[in-house]
């Protein structure tokens, strides 16, 4: 137990001496766009920097599985969620949206545009795209219940 803490301390010696007021920034800028273009009963997926802003925008959060964005699509039919936020923290630990996504430090990069989500906010310098979920790609297919 001792050699844990004694190893991780550099670890979190640079987390904790790192300079978040950028991300904060970013994370503010979308929890006011949130607040100020959704209705209070929607719901946002997220899985990384926002669901902690949550308090700020008062909306519903649902976090992203771990799993293809198919899986994320089967969340939000089943929360009804309107939005999904893609973050740089949240692909950069969901190797499967490697695909759409991915994380160079802070921002996130585009590869391809996920099919069915309509980017509304985009900073991905600041590592954060906010997407419509388009009502048809989380329709339930034929035999499927819910």
């Amino acid at each position: 137990v001792a050699w844990a803490a004694f190893s991780a301390g550099p670890v979190y010696a640079a987390y904790v001496s790192r300079d978040e007021s950028d991300r904060n920034e970013a994370a503010l800028a979308a929890a006011a766009w949130i607040e100020g273009h959704t209705r209070p009963d929607d719901v946002l997926l997220e899985g990384g920097l926002l669901h902690q802003y949550a308090w700020v925008f008062r909306r519903g959060v649902v976090w992203i599985p771990y799993g293809p964005l198919e899986d994320s699509l089967e969340v939000a039919r089943r929360y009804q969620a309107g939005y999904l936020a893609a973050t740089a923290e949240a692909v950069r630990f969901r190797p499967q949206l490697a695909r759409y996504w991915r994380a160079e430090g802070d921002r996130l990069v585009v590869a391809e545009e996920p099919p069915g989500l309509v980017p509304v906010w985009d900073h991905r310098d600041e590592g954060i795209v906010i997407y419509r979920i388009e009502p048809a790609a989380t329709a339930a297919q034929p035999g499927e219940g819910g």
